[in-house]
């Protein structure tokens, strides 16, 4: 077993979509399939934003670097982000991801307190 490739995760999170889609009555649907470029675009913002997070000295992701590929292309991972781009917008989502800064990746976060914690006690 290995981690999903950058292209397998897209077709992951539209899959899981569309598994949220068959239970939910029809005024909860989402429709990635019909707004395709703009959920493209809220996948890239949010894996640019979670690449920043988990490996902050690289410029931008790659799915090259091991630390973005196990976390990204895993999948409980990638089904938790599936519930994240449940929305009714995306252009919307696409909007936020771009104006306010992930808190995630900020200089101040506890995400990156913790990882820091975890790269000393290796």
């Amino acid at each position: 077993m290995d981690f999903f490739t950058e292209e397998g995760v897209v077709e992951f999170l539209g899959l899981q979509l569309d598994d949220m889609n068959r239970s939910a009555p029809v005024a909860e649907r989402v429709h990635h399939r019909t707004y395709r470029d703009a959920f493209d675009e809220a996948i890239r913002l949010l894996f640019d934003a979670l690449a920043k997070a988990v490996a902050p000295d690289v410029d931008e992701h790659s799915w090259v670097d091991v630390r973005i590929r196990s976390f990204l292309g895993y999948a409980p991972v990638l089904s938790v982000l599936a519930r994240y781009l449940r929305v009714g917008n995306y252009q919307a989502l696409c909007e936020e991801l771009r104006s306010s800064p992930s808190w995630f990746a900020s200089n101040k976060s506890a995400w990156l307190a913790t990882l820091g914690r975890c790269v000393l006690d290796s």
